[in-house]
């Protein structure tokens, strides 16, 4: 060798899943070789693949497909024109220019001995007229080659080189495929290329128990669906064949769709379509229904001059950007347009399920629907609920900023003539209608978050494990306990679950107790209880005119002998805020006037026990049979008892009314 086959071996990467790299290029040299004959022979390469027969015997599934034994080397055999003189030097010297024209950068062998423990060339070839025999192996150490034989032939010989890659080391021939047709199909792919053209050779594989022809499985499974298409970018000709690979026809299917970069006519770069047309993450239909992933492999003579040394990829002059510019986008262009009636089917799918999913389960971003369609157009198919959501919520905020943008602008946009007026209402009428819509949304995002959280309701009465949630539980799903209406935010409480009237109070304590607002010595610790006047005052030490007391209890019946009655509980929270002074946590008063109207819930499971309460404290059965109410006179409270379930249903058809009133359902 020519430089140090040591230091260009450790240079070279090879990745474990590309194990069957270094057949490919065995396989491409031969193509070359036989590109070189001259005579008119039938060119052919037959690929034997040496297996592990210390393994149990074959067993057979199928006449193409069986649990084969390992694969552990090939041996590639051509009749091109071999190992010549120059052919031999031009493979003892990296980086030789010989194959240049070819797409040859002298290094591809290499990657023979990164796989295979053992590489082996024997070579027949013909100068001047006579026949010569050279073998040897090849080595990774000292100059690469050992055990070199030269020897005269008869002139009657023809020309044939065998390749053996022999012992394959254990860390890639785990990742062989072992099934003759999947190997196939390896080397079809990468060198589908060659296929296309008329001169490519016939190419054979075969095992001690199979032969494939490659050439019989392209076209059956290939040919009748590859088109020719040819584009011009600054004075730059490229070749595009589109290809589909159809699902019965594909024996290894093709992940995504892809655009294949070649130079050479050899694999060079994979790119991904879906990464630039979102329409294309799922296998697209053709027009007989059948189901069909999409290649477009892409040839020039610019990428043949750019191509890397490894054939990993392309380098460009710093100053000639064409590749990033415009390669892309045209190819990327002319491979949707020739995808189009294809598409149409899947774009318009997606759109009326996106739509669909908007109008019954998300109609937050109906003004989406309505004012922006396209952009639901441009979002990939097929998004599950969780991300389909994400999505619209991030389209639905860059529209809420670009429409108050707009209003800024309006609102600062000169008025100078008559015309001007004339355009400033058309652009405002419509602002106004996207500002309008944009409202309706916002209100539709928070119906579709109270039907969430009246689903967390529900879920929370249910029997889990033979039990019933605390009541902690439901306290804190209406509001959290141990703070006060200062604390809370005002969409982190759920009052309106109870009634809507009551998430507009004026101050409010949970769970807290009465010692801790009024100068009385009592322990009682109500639920809730919400201090609220129904009128706008300026005097902050005016009596609260409605105080409401909340009780839960645990949903279930009532077991606990030393439970005490609700009715009572609340009666005696009524005696002792009106004979209290409370203060907030300020030290402003909270006192309740005599004529002050107490209201009363207790939201409990109706059992016989809550029954006979209900009866002797003389209330009166709801219209709809479900709850009770009364009015004590003496404490001066009014008093509703409703069931879980009851003020479940009521809170649901609640929200329903609103979603009505929005005509989003």
């Amino acid at each position: 060798m020519k430089a140090s086959i040591e230091g260009r071996l450790n240079n070279i990467r090879l990745p474990k899943k590309s194990c069957v790299m270094p057949l490919f290029e065995a396989v491409v040299n031969s193509i070359d070789s036989l590109k070189e004959v001259k005579a008119d022979v039938d060119k052919r390469i037959d690929i034997e693949v040496i297996r592990d027969l210390s393994q149990p015997s074959f067993q057979f599934k199928d006449n193409d497909n069986y649990l084969a034994d390992p694969v552990i080397g090939f041996k590639v055999h051509d009749n091109g024109v071999g190992f010549t003189e120059d052919n031999f030097d031009s493979f003892c010297t990296f980086d030789s220019q010989q194959k240049l024209s070819l797409g040859g950068k002298g290094i591809g062998r290499l990657i023979w001995l990164k796989a295979f423990s053992t590489v082996k060339i024997d070579s027949i070839f013909e100068t001047n007229g006579h026949f010569h025999r050279i073998s040897f192996d090849f080595v990774p150490f000292n100059d690469g080659i050992d055990n070199k034989r030269e020897e005269s032939l008869d002139n009657h010989q023809q020309c044939k080189t065998t390749i053996s890659l022999l012992d394959f080391k254990d860390d890639y021939r785990i990742n062989c495929p072992k099934n003759l047709i999947d190997i196939a199909f390896h080397i079809i792919e990468h060198c589908l290329i060659f296929f296309l053209f008329d001169e490519c050779p016939k190419i054979v594989i075969s095992d001690s128990i199979s032969t494939l022809s490659l050439n019989d499985i392209f076209n059956e499974r290939f040919k009748d669906n590859v088109r020719n298409e040819s584009i011009k970018l600054d004075n730059e000709e490229f070749d595009i064949f589109h290809i589909k690979h159809h699902d019965k026809l594909a024996a290894l299917p093709i992940p995504r769709h892809r655009i294949v970069y070649c130079a050479h006519k050899r694999v060079v770069k994979t790119d991904y379509l879906d990464a630039y047309v979102t329409d294309l993450k799922r296998k697209l239909q053709d027009k007989d229904g059948k189901g069909y992933m999409y290649s477009a492999f892409v040839t020039g003579n610019y990428l043949d001059k750019y191509v890397n040394a490894d054939r990993t990829d392309f380098i460009f002059m710093e100053d000639n950007n064409l590749f990033s510019d415009n390669i892309i986008k045209n190819i990327v262009e002319t491979s949707a347009r020739y995808l189009k009636e294809d598409l149409v089917p899947v774009q318009e799918s997606k759109f009326e399920e996106y739509a669909k999913y908007i109008t019954h389960k998300a109609p937050q971003y109906r003004v989406i629907l309505k004012h922006y369609s396209e952009e639901i157009k441009k979002m990939p198919p097929g998004l599950d609920e969780q991300k389909l959501n994400q999505e619209l919520y991030r389209i639905k905020t860059e529209i809420t900023l670009k429409v108050r943008e707009k209003g800024e602008k309006l609102l600062k946009k000169p008025i100078k003539r008559i015309q001007d007026i004339e355009d400033y209402k058309i652009e405002y009428n419509k602002y106004l209608e996207e500002e309008n819509d944009i409202g309706k949304s916002n209100l539709a995002e928070y119906v579709s978050h109270r039907k969430i959280i009246l689903e967390l309701f529900k879920n929370l009465l249910n029997i889990k494990n033979k039990k019933y949630s605390p009541e902690e539980d439901v306290h804190k799903i209406i509001y959290p306990l141990k703070a006060t209406s200062e604390d809370v935010d005002w969409e982190d409480q759920n009052l309106w679950i109870i009634d809507e009237r009551l998430s507009y109070h004026n101050y409010l304590a949970s769970d807290m107790p009465l010692n801790h607002f009024f100068n009385i010595e009592s322990l009682d610790r109500p639920d809730i209880v919400i201090y609220s006047t129904h009128l706008f005052v300026d005097d902050l030490n005016k009596p609260y005119s409605s105080i409401f007391l909340i009780e839960f209890k645990k949903p279930g019946p009532i077991k606990k002998k030393r439970d005490e009655n609700p009715i009572e509980q609340l009666y005696r929270y009524v005696k002792d805020i009106r004979e209290g002074k409370a203060k907030d946590k300020n030290g402003r008063p909270i006192s309740a006037s005599a004529e002050a109207a107490f209201y009363g819930y207790i939201i409990c499971d109706l059992d016989d026990k809550l029954h006979a309460y209900a009866r002797d404290a003389d209330y009166s059965s709801t219209p709809d049979g479900l709850g009770y109410f009364g009015y004590n006179k003496n404490h001066k409270i009014y008093v509703e008892i409703i069931p879980f379930d009851k003020l479940l249903q009521d809170a649901q058809k609640r929200n329903k009314i609103l979603f009505d009133k929005l005509n989003l359902v």
